[in-house]
């Protein structure tokens, strides 16, 4: 049975989702980054001037293409709760290149529902493998190692973007490996 809180759906991308998408993405870094050294004096400027204009322009033109890997949760009344959007090459490497949860969502399910979709429909198209890169020490890398995937390598420096605005976030790297 499902209620008023419950996700309603879970499917690819919508054009109309794009707006809904870049404010989960947003309501997600600033939480997921909130603690990572000189988040606090630049995260929101970095947020405000840098990342919501550029999102929204990449999210809009990615919700036109209707990408079949490009999943978005959404609650009974429309709202975007999580997304996902992973991509398969031709040699079988997938990348997962975003997963996330609205933090209002956080611990009911919704990331999990799509990671398992994902994780269903890149088993199903033939990947052999399904990489992603996410930010060192944070509960990311956690929630990655829940669904089977392991750290691959060392972490790496900031992304330069990061870096200009002043925050630290070292990337790693963490692999899955489908046998068949």
């Amino acid at each position: 049975m499902t209620g008023p809180d419950d996700i309603a759906e879970v499917t690819p991308v919508r054009p109309g989702d794009a707006s809904g998408v870049t404010r989960t993405h947003l309501l997600a870094v600033e939480c997921a980054f909130r603690d990572q050294p000189g988040a606090a004096e630049n995260l929101h400027r970095f947020l405000v001037t840098n990342m919501a204009a550029r999102k929204l322009r990449d999210w809009t033109a990615l919700a036109a293409s209707g990408d079949p890997r490009f999943l978005v949760a959404r609650t009974h009344n429309g709202t975007v709760a999580g997304f996902i959007r992973s991509t398969l090459a031709d040699d079988g490497v997938a990348e997962i290149n975003e997963w996330y949860v609205d933090p209002g969502w956080h611990g009911r399910g919704v990331g999990a529902a799509l990671m398992r979709m994902t994780l269903g429909h890149l088993e199903v198209s033939g990947a052999s493998e399904i990489r992603v890169r996410t930010t060192a020490d944070t509960i990311a890398v956690e929630r990655y190692e829940h669904y089977g995937f392991a750290p691959y390598g060392t972490p790496s420096g900031t992304p330069e973007l990061l870096h200009q605005y002043g925050i630290a976030a070292p990337q790693i790297e963490l692999r899955r490996w489908l046998y068949r």
